[in-house]
């Protein structure tokens, strides 16, 4: 059995926003009801049905503004359509250019790549959120084939430059 998550979700806002923490924006959706609106790279994905369950969990109102992707999402808060975004790492280029801020990371411990950044649980938000990604097969597979395809992938999720792209 082998298993692995595609990349780690987040929450960004832009770098002069003055939220500057998960608990901070959950004050101010507590606040305001319905007037912090979160951009996703599409309705019913799982970032929005998981922005979706932080709000009942946080008893808060988001208002929610789906684009057809995230380069379509991330233009919107930087342009200041949007006060954040949840997105996958695309929002990375843009922490690191010190345009958009993180407020937290989705995975079950923090994001090597951005070690500052908080998951939902230690900002008090009881959830893990990532995105894995496997290899399916028809039942009743020639077990043979399910040796080969399983040893083949393996080899290659072990690779350096593969587990370098994943960081």
């Amino acid at each position: 059995m082998i298993g692995l998550a595609g990349y780690s979700f987040g929450l960004v806002v832009p770098a002069d926003s003055p939220i500057k923490s998960m608990r901070e924006y959950l004050a101010y959706a507590k606040a305001n009801p319905g007037r912090l609106s979160y951009g996703t790279p599409g309705a019913l994905t799982t970032l929005h049905l998981t922005m979706e369950a932080i709000a009942i969990q946080a008893g808060v109102e988001f208002n929610h503004v789906p684009y057809k992707g995230n380069s379509e999402s991330l233009q919107a808060v930087l342009g200041g359509h949007v006060m954040s975004v949840a997105d996958t790492p695309g929002w990375g280029p843009y922490v690191d250019q010190g345009k958009l801020r993180l407020l937290s990371t989705w995975g079950e411990q923090r994001s090597k790549k951005y070690p500052n950044a908080p998951t939902l649980k230690e900002s008090g938000i009881d959830m893990v959120q990532a995105s894995p990604f496997g290899l399916v097969l028809p039942k009743g597979a020639n077990p043979k084939v399910v040796a080969i395809l399983h040893d083949a992938f393996k080899k290659a999720m072990e690779m350096p430059n593969y587990q370098e792209s994943l960081a």
